[in-house]
């Protein structure tokens, strides 16, 4: 009985550290986190204590965009550490922002409110980019989030369009002589 309990612990003390390992390393977390929240007059605290409040008559309404940071001290040695925040509104606007970061820790929220928010119909997308030394550290896309495609603005000259054209024959061309039938 003795040596099948000092067999145990033998292979468990093997194997301990490896369990360990494995499930520290599930533990890593993203540096960055963003999401947004509606605004509206349920997020008074007059409103859940029934208390007077003229902000409940004339509620602010919008959307948050909450963005929060928490790096390793090493990353504030980058040069120009900053935020580059693209958000896209349901009237397929889209803005650019950076906000420039010089604390380990924090928080940036972007509110849309009022009239801002009924002319833009809220967010729809966005995608935040960490940036340090002109390169991309980590980023935070919105499940939706994808490169927006323009049909009809900046369409390639006659010669652009020629010239591809030409390109895409060549192409097809070369295809059709490498089958051997």
């Amino acid at each position: 009985m003795a040596s099948r309990f000092i067999a145990l612990l033998k292979s468990i003390s093997i194997s301990f550290p490896f369990l360990l390992l494995f499930s520290l390393s599930s533990c890593l977390s993203s540096r960055l986190a963003v999401y947004t929240d509606y605004l509206t007059r349920e997020n008074l605290a007059s409103y859940h204590v029934d208390t007077p409040d003229p902000f409940l008559n004339r509620p602010v309404i919008g959307q948050r965009l909450i963005i929060t940071w928490s790096l390793k001290k090493r990353y504030l040695l980058y040069q120009d550490l900053h935020l580059k925040i693209d958000i896209r509104f349901r009237n397929r606007k889209e803005v650019s922002y950076t906000h420039s970061l010089f604390h380990a820790k924090g928080t940036y929220v972007y509110a849309l409110i009022n009239q801002d928010y009924i002319d833009n119909k809220g967010i729809l997308t966005y995608k935040v980019e960490l940036i340090g030394d002109g390169q991309i550290l980590d980023e935070w896309r919105h499940q939706i989030w994808s490169k927006l495609i323009l049909i009809g603005q900046n369409t390639p000259s006659t010669e652009t369009r020629e010239s591809l054209d030409i390109e895409s024959e060549k192409a097809d061309e070369f295809e059709m002589d490498d089958l051997d039938f």
